[in-house]
């Protein structure tokens, strides 16, 4: 599939997909990711028809610098996801305005998963979401890293506009464990009419990317394009 390497707003990223897109896929990589490597798990996502945006988050990729381990950092991926929920919605627009009238869907994986959630909550109008090995809060093992007055993402609930969101989670993920998303989920049922909310417990799985994931995803992501044409 023909990739381009982009520069945005100073944001190293990678667009993949379809020369004749069905929609376009904002892919965010989680604490120790890279665009390529999200780029190399989004196959399922072009072979449906989705255009993928793969950007390197701060600390991370051709943005690393000297920031050596970062996964091993917990102020590191503080910074990396602060400053994700800051350009995401920059990433939104750029997509808006290079592909206008495609619908968008994002992607997120772990520290990217909690930054969908942030977009949900500010009310980012998409045509559906789906998060991996994530949750609408950061884990117990990030939170002492938080700046003060942090709110996360589940105490805002009020926010989401009912985007069709997916969450894919392994029952063994040790780094953000199954419970977290479902209090997510539970938190947020009550925002969303039946259907549209929905979590895949994927058994033996632990807190690593599957390939069935971008599958399960680019099936979400067909349905509510379907219904929403």
């Amino acid at each position: 599939m023909p990739r381009e390497r982009l520069t945005i707003e100073g944001i190293p990223a990678l667009l993949a997909g379809p020369e004749r897109p069905r929609g376009a896929v904002l892919f965010l990589h989680g604490a120790g990711g890279s665009k390529e490597r999200t780029a190399a798990l989004a196959g399922p996502l072009h072979e449906a028809g989705f255009l993928t945006l793969h950007p390197d988050a701060l600390h991370h990729g051709e943005r690393k610098g000297g920031a050596g381990d970062v996964f091993r950092d917990k102020a590191k991926i503080v910074e990396a996801q602060l400053a994700s929920i800051e350009e995401a919605p920059r990433l939104l627009a750029w997509l808006r305005a290079r592909f206008p009238g495609l619908p968008l869907f994002a992607v997120g994986a772990s520290m990217g998963g909690y930054v969908v959630h942030e977009l949900l909550a500010q009310g980012e109008a998409l045509a559906a979401a789906a998060v991996w090995m994530s949750a609408a809060r950061p884990p117990d093992w990030l939170t002492p890293a938080l700046p003060p007055g942090f709110v996360p993402a589940i105490e805002r609930a009020g926010g989401y506009r009912g985007v069709p969101l997916l969450h894919l989670h392994g029952d063994a993920d040790a780094i953000v464990p199954l419970r977290l998303a479902e209090e997510t989920i539970e938190t947020l049922r009550s925002r969303y009419p039946p259907g549209r909310l929905a979590l895949a417990v994927l058994p033996g799985v632990g807190h690593a990317p599957r390939p069935e994931m971008a599958a399960l995803s680019a099936g979400w992501f067909l349905r509510w394009r379907s219904e929403s044409a």
